[in-house]
C-alpha cells in the first residue's frame, strides 16, 4: 500500500511535474486601459514545441495583440487561430536544444472594453519533448475585473481673503 501512495503526483503538480499559469492570476482594471498577461511555465522540461488556446470574453476584453515571450528561441508558428475570444497557437523551436525551467511562453495584450469580470482560460495546452512526448501540464487560470475608473469631481473651495 505505502508504495502505491509513494508512486502518486505531489499535490498542486501534474505527473509531469510542470505548470502553466497566467500571471497576475487576478487583475483589476478600470474600463478603457491597456493591460498584458503572460502565460509562464514553471518547472518545464525538455520541451521544443506547444499548442496552446486561450479563451476570454470578447464582451469585456479585446485582444490587441500577442508574442512569444522568453521560455523558446528560434520559434515558428504551425498554427495560429485568433478570433473573438479565443486564440490558438501552435508553434515549434527550429534547430535549437529543448528547454527546461521557468519563462514567459506567451504575451496578451488585452484592452478592457467594457466593464464585467473575464476568466482568461487555458482550454488547451500540449507540449512535444525531445523524446517525442507529448507532456500536459498543471495549469492555472486567471481572472480580470473591468472597473469604472474613478470620476472626479471639482469640488469649490472657499478661500476668505482680507479686503481693507
Amino acid at each position: 500500500m505505502l508504495a502505491w501512495v509513494a508512486a502518486l503526483p505531489a499535490p498542486g503538480l501534474s505527473q509531469n511535474g510542470f505548470r502553466l499559469v497566467v500571471v497576475p492570476a487576478a487583475l483589476e482594471v478600470p474600463l478603457d486601459t491597456d493591460l498584458v498577461l503572460e502565460l509562464v511555465i514553471e518547472d518545464g522540461l525538455d520541451l521544443n514545441a506547444f499548442d496552446v488556446t486561450v479563451e476570454y470574453d470578447a464582451e469585456v476584453l479585446s485582444l490587441l495583440e500577442w508574442a512569444h515571450g522568453d521560455y523558446f528561441t528560434n520559434m515558428a508558428n504551425v498554427s495560429e487561430v485568433n478570433q473573438p475570444g479565443s486564440l490558438r497557437v501552435a508553434a515549434t523551436q527550429l534547430a535549437s536544444d529543448p528547454v527546461s525551467g521557468d519563462g514567459v511562453l506567451l504575451e496578451l495584450s488585452f484592452n478592457a472594453k467594457a466593464q464585467g469580470a473575464s476568466g482568461v482560460t487555458i482550454t488547451r495546452a500540449e507540449f512535444a519533448d525531445s523524446a517525442n512526448n507529448s507532456p500536459v501540464p498543471d495549469l492555472v487560470n486567471g481572472t480580470v475585473s473591468v472597473v469604472l475608473g474613478p470620476t472626479y469631481t471639482p469640488t469649490v473651495t472657499v478661500t476668505p481673503t482680507v479686503t481693507v
